[in-house]
Order: structure tokens, then C-alpha cells, then sequence
């Protein structure tokens, strides 16, 4: 299920008129349509509960004012470097029929018996690329590593996955 976020689409665009809507408490934001691209404005409020409460690969639905809703992922943010502020986002507008690229987020789970002997974890793949349907992007992927033991290596190939999700890294990848 995809989460909604209003819009507006934006007439003026520069250093300006960016600096304007962020005056106005909105981020600037850049739609990559399937046929068309345009500059919007987005509510921070909003974006930041979605990508809360469902990642960064949450499908979108972007309702804009004056055009038809889309359905879109975030394909890059800029954030403020000090303040947990958002400063400028692209949005990918994708078809839900076609499979999209994108990378996922690894998150170890458990505690391994080489970590209770006094050894350490060295994740070497923080995320990985994936490729599936819109609807079936995962939030991140779990590995289970309580059973790991000093000196083993978990590879991709030791991970298993739905059968609507292909990953895009050799088999043999730590």
C-alpha cells in the first residue's frame, strides 16, 4: 500500500524562487516523470512521517494540485548538514507493472556466537541493489546472524529471498 503526500507544482524555478518556497515551510522538489519532468514543492511534515513510518523506498502516491496523482519513490534528498532539516528531493515517478532498481538497507538481527566469543561483526554491505515491482520493495532486509560463528562469512548467497525480489550482486559477495 502506498502512502499519499500532497504537492504543488512550481512555475518559477532558480536559486530564488527555491529560497521562496522554503520560506514558505515547503521543500523543492523535482518530479523525473515517466514522460514529463517539473519542479514541485512538497511538505516536509508529510515526507518525513512516510519515510518514517515505510523507508526510503516507499511507494508514493503524489497527489499534485492542477495535474493527476502519480505513483512515485524518492530518488534523492539533499538534508541540512546541522538541522534534521529536508533541503531539496527528486521523486521518480515509476509504473507498478515494471520492475524498478533499487538499493535496500541490511539490518543485522541477533547477536552472533562469534560476537559472545569476543569477536567482531564487519558488515561489508550496508545495503544492496535490488530489482522488483514497486509494491514488493522491502523496508530493508533482515539477516539473521545468531548463528554465525568466528571466522565464518556470510555471502549473498546465503540469504534468501521472496521469489518477486532478484538481487543484483554476484553470489559469492560478503
Amino acid at each position: 500500500m502506498s502512502e499519499v503526500l500532497s504537492g504543488k507544482i512550481r512555475e518559477k524555478t532558480g536559486k530564488v524562487a527555491t529560497k521562496e518556497v522554503r520560506r514558505n515551510g515547503e521543500i523543492p522538489a523535482v518530479l523525473y516523470g515517466l514522460k514529463d519532468n517539473f519542479s514541485l514543492s512538497v511538505c516536509p511534515g508529510n515526507l518525513s512521517s512516510i519515510v518514517k513510518a515505510k523507508g526510503k523506498n516507499a511507494l508514493i502516491d503524489l497527489d499534485l494540485e492542477g495535474d493527476k496523482p502519480r505513483k512515485v519513490i524518492l530518488k534523492d534528498y539533499q538534508s541540512h548538514p546541522l538541522k534534521e532539516l529536508w533541503v531539496h528531493v527528486d521523486f521518480l515517478e515509476v509504473d507498478v507493472s515494471k520492475a524498478v532498481k533499487v538499493s535496500v538497507n541490511v539490518n543485522l538481527v541477533g547477536k552472533s556466537a562469534g560476537e559472545k566469543m569476543g569477536g567482531l561483526v564487519n558488515l561489508v554491505l550496508r545495503s544492496l541493489n535490488v530489482e522488483c515491482l514497486p509494491d514488493n520493495i522491502p523496508q530493508s532486509i533482515d539477516v539473521d546472524v545468531t548463528n554465525v560463528e568466528l571466522g565464518q562469512v556470510l555471502h549473498v548467497s546465503d540469504l534468501s529471498f521472496s521469489e518477486q525480489i532478484k538481487v543484483l550482486h554476484r553470489p559469492n559477495e560478503a
